[in-house]
């Protein structure tokens, strides 16, 4: 599914809840963590953030 593929109703959607029904939407990985906090990408100052560095 592509942003063009959706309906106006659709794109009103939740964000999350978006991203759930059509991941393909997603081009970045969206990481959120349990304190709310969140890193888009995969890159080095992602993984550092999440300790991986």
């Amino acid at each position: 599914t592509t942003w063009r593929e959706l309906d106006e109703t659709a794109r009103q959607g939740e964000p999350v809840a978006l991203l759930q029904a059509h991941p393909s939407l997603m081009k970045r990985p969206l990481i959120v963590q349990a304190d709310g906090g969140s890193t888009v990408g995969w890159d080095a100052a992602a993984r550092n953030a999440l300790g991986l560095g």
